[in-house]
């Protein structure tokens, strides 16, 4: 994980919802959260591409932060 991205850690933790019903339903519990997440994660999108879109995703096995991180870009994508 890029050092930059520590910081987004606790949100991660609950925005990184790996079963697609289960983060959509928390998207649209949240809206004004998750659109608030959106724009925080905004700022960070060259960091994410870097990273999720780097050698890591070629591993066969990805690490837990990887998918939590993830799953926490497709909730902000859904805002």
């Amino acid at each position: 994980m890029p050092p930059k991205l520590r910081g987004l850690i606790p949100l991660a933790e609950k925005w990184g919802i790996e079963d697609d019903l289960m983060r959509e339903d928390m998207v649209a519990k949240h809206p004004e959260e998750a659109k608030e997440l959106n724009e925080i994660l905004h700022a960070y999108e060259d960091d994410f591409d870097a990273w999720l879109g780097g050698p890591e995703a070629k591993v066969g096995s990805n690490s837990a932060e990887y998918h939590a991180f993830s799953a926490m870009r497709m909730a902000a994508d859904s805002a």
